[in-house]
């Protein structure tokens, strides 16, 4: 069976004051493209189809066009569960008749529920679809005393999927911080928000060594969990600044007869890329225009006016500027007592000097004499 594993589109998502919907549409058509491509048997979202929990009217409207295309036209099975993004009521809602067309949302969790069996030549897959819950939610929902960490959390859920058929091959489709022994890592996006504050988020991948393969979202890098069956398909598009640079796409998973699977990562073009930019102003000012997302380090010395409007006349998506910083001494070369005994002109020396570890020259001298004149001008009146 081959199984196309996407997750995390964020669709509806901003980033910076700019709406993404448009480059969201891109990243969706291209996604068909490779579905055309490949012909898999099914496709698998392992959550945060959505940025937030009500998304925008437009961004609903993308999804369901999406869908048609895919449930209607190329009558592919889609099985989809909701993350940390969600709203599990809104996903969920009509899941039960959405069945028979092939469509299968996961957004709400009870013990034994949501297992989709799917056949090819070789017989039955079962596809273990749990949506992102809350430790405290699965506590609830199994009616336990003690409060649990989503590792905790996780064990109680798998328990509940025991034990798994030997005669039939299994998928397990969750939405969590998981690493190869639920050992602290970090976050390499600034798009996904923590599941938890300290280190009660991780879930270890040893926990999935029954399930044939593990479809995972949650983390934006396409990546495996120190075992080939147990991956995350990372995001398809990049939604911040720390991913800049790394290639999005999705998994393509062939799962044999026999239970092995044999994982390939398929990049995805985006609309327009994201990347950063070092240099002077009236250098970059001199880039061919381009629409691509930037983040542009000026490495000018001096005050720049309004470099954020300069900028977009090459760069319009420009997202953020950067200075860099010049450095200074650690101690004042002019003691705070000697200060208040300093000519204007001394002390403007003394400033320039910390702050640009140089003097002034005759120019820039000539400069503050005409505003100091003015500002004692203005003071006299």
């Amino acid at each position: 069976m081959k199984i196309l594993h996407t997750a995390d589109w964020h669709l509806g998502k901003w980033l910076q004051g700019i709406s993404l919907l448009d480059d969201q549409r891109h990243m969706l058509w291209k996604l068909l493209e490779v579905i055309d491509e490949e012909q898999p048997d099914v496709i698998v979202m392992a959550g945060d189809i959505y940025d937030r929990a009500i998304p925008p009217v437009e961004a609903i409207q993308l999804f369901g066009e999406w869908l048609q295309e895919v449930i209607e036209v190329r009558k592919i099975p889609f099985l989809a569960i909701t993350g940390n993004h969600d709203s599990p009521g809104r996903v969920h809602f009509g899941s039960a008749f959405m069945k028979s067309t092939g469509l299968h949302l996961a957004g709400d969790w009870l013990p034994g529920n949501h297992i989709v069996r799917l056949e090819d030549e070789a017989g039955p897959v079962d596809f273990h679809l749990v949506p992102y819950m809350d430790p405290a939610q699965v506590k609830f929902r199994l009616q336990q005393e003690q409060s649990m960490s989503h590792q905790q959390a996780m064990e109680n859920i798998l328990e509940t999927c025991l034990p798994l058929d030997k005669n039939v091959r299994h998928v397990f489709v969750g939405h969590a911080f998981v690493t190869p022994y639920g050992e602290p890592e970090d976050n390499t996006s600034e798009a996904e928000r923590p599941l938890a504050i300290g280190g009660a988020e991780y879930v270890s991948a040893q926990l999935f060594h029954d399930f044939n393969y593990t479809a995972l979202g949650h983390l934006h890098r396409a990546h495996h969990c120190g075992t080939d069956h147990v991956r995350f398909a990372g995001s398809p598009m990049t939604y911040a600044i720390s991913e800049a640079g790394t290639d999005k796409g999705v998994l393509l998973v062939d799962l044999a007869a026999d239970g092995k699977v044999d994982v390939s990562f398929h990049a995805l073009e985006p609309r327009r890329k994201m990347r950063r930019i070092e240099g002077n102003l009236q250098e970059v000012l001199q880039h061919e225009v381009s629409e691509d997302y930037v983040i542009v380090k000026l490495l000018d010395d001096g005050p720049i006016l309004s470099p954020m409007e300069q900028l977009r006349t090459v760069y319009p998506n420009t997202l953020h500027v950067e200075r860099q910083l010049v450095a200074m001494d650690a101690k004042p070369s002019v003691a705070l007592a000697e200060r208040k005994q300093l000519s204007e002109k001394a002390l403007f020396t003394a400033f320039l000097h910390e702050l640009a570890s140089e003097e002034p020259d005759e120019d820039t001298m000539a400069l503050f004499q005409e505003a100091w004149h003015h500002a004692e001008q203005e003071g006299d009146n």
